[in-house]
């Protein structure tokens, strides 16, 4: 067995120090940021209406969501994240027909990655900055929304600005 490489210290190798320490330190706050995030999370996805339903979905409705073309269950919308529709009532020949049926407008031009998760007519989403929102699929009457108050000077940590890339259910 060779024993391991061991350069000496130098005033040129502390910079990449410095880096490393920079990098670890951006994990670290990242991590914790994630782990507050996961933790503020757990009680507040509840509907703010006890007549509204909670999603119901479990491990067995995931692994069969090719089965489901009502819904899109996941990111990929399919256990195997295929990201394909097999819905069939818009086409090439009819595309051209379709229109606005609602908006729903948000509260920051920040940047937008999420994909939307569509269960028996609800859509939840993510925006910029971890907010969560719970929008009627039909109406787009907005039901609940949770703002975990990400603190904005903890933006200059994000690589790519304060996006979310969405939710899981």
């Amino acid at each position: 067995m060779q024993p391991a490489l061991s350069l000496p210290e130098s005033a040129a190798s502390r910079p990449c120090q410095r880096d490393l320490m920079h990098r670890a330190a951006q994990w670290l706050s990242t991590l914790a940021l994630a782990t507050i995030l996961i933790t503020a999370a757990a009680g507040p996805f509840r509907p703010a209406k006890a007549a509204e339903p909670a999603a119901n979905v479990d491990e067995s409705r995931i692994i069969h969501a090719d089965r489901d073309s009502a819904n899109w269950l996941t990111y990929g919308r399919t256990y195997s994240e295929q990201r394909f529709s097999p819905l069939k009532e818009i086409n090439d020949t009819n595309a051209n027909q379709l229109g606005l049926a609602w908006y729903y407008d948000l509260d920051t031009n920040r940047g937008q990655e999420a994909t939307p998760l569509i269960v028996d007519g609800f859509m939840y989403f993510t925006t910029a900055w971890s907010k969560v929102i719970a929008l009627n699929a039909v109406t787009s009457a907005r039901l609940w929304s949770y703002d975990p108050q990400v603190p904005p000077a903890w933006g200059v940590n994000a690589c790519c600005d304060v996006v979310n890339r969405g939710v899981a259910l």
